[in-house]
């Protein structure tokens, strides 16, 4: 008895070729084709091209949902690790303007990885989720692609009082900017993790501070 086998294979031009095989004979083979519907159409676009979203409106977004985010810089790289059900990881922290968040890549995007801190991304196909740390966070899919669409962004001096800091973010804000520094950099400024106004001068890209030390030399003391 003769078994006949259906296969799905979807084409670039949005059409779906099935092909009905006979087990038995293989190179006999019918195809019948047809063109997806408005609505279907409108999912598939939707799964594939998510709508493209500043930072600031994303923040009102249901979890769960595929977006684009753009233009965001990426100002800090965690390491990659495995959680306790074997799962790769690593956290981005990405900024602009004033507003920052995080975005966590899983599996093959958390290892292979290759991004740069000195342009500005279109990042695609991520999907918002729980808040931690008062900071609006993402997970990636396995979709999620970066798009350069600013290079080589300008360093920039800065001077200032430090105004607010949050010691969990590695968050300072300075003149009304908030800048992200490293661990390191906040136990130099505040070596008793405390706040104090300080004064501060150093440089950054985009929101990423690069060098930061005290503005008056007697402020260390």
């Amino acid at each position: 008895m003769a078994v006949l086998k259906l296969d799905a294979m979807p084409s670039e031009d949005g059409l779906i070729s099935f092909s009905m095989k006979n087990s038995k004979a293989e190179e006999n083979s019918t195809h019948t084709n047809f063109s997806l519907s408005e609505a279907e159409e409108a999912l598939r676009n939707g799964f594939t091209n998510p709508p493209m979203l500043s930072m600031e409106d994303a923040a009102s977004i249901s979890n769960g949902i595929r977006i684009a985010l753009s233009p965001v810089a990426i100002t800090t790289v965690g390491e990659a690790s495995t959680t306790s059900y074997g799962a790769q990881r690593r956290e981005l922290r990405l900024s602009y303007e004033r507003r920052t968040c995080v975005l966590t890549l899983w599996g093959d995007k958390a290892i292979n990885f290759s991004l740069r801190n000195d342009v500005l991304y279109t990042i695609k196909c991520i999907v918002p989720t729980h808040d931690f740390n008062h900071q609006r966070c993402y997970n990636s899919t396995p979709d999620t692609t970066f798009e350069i669409i600013e290079e080589a962004l300008e360093v920039q001096d800065f001077e200032g009082v430090v105004e607010s800091v949050s010691f969990e973010s590695n968050l300072i804000e300075v003149n009304g900017v908030l800048l992200t520094t490293t661990n390191e950099q906040l136990k130099y400024l505040f070596p008793k993790n405390c706040y104090e106004s300080i004064n501060v001068k150093g440089k950054r890209c985009m929101s990423e501070v690069s060098e930061i030390d005290f503005a008056k030399k007697s402020k260390k003391d």
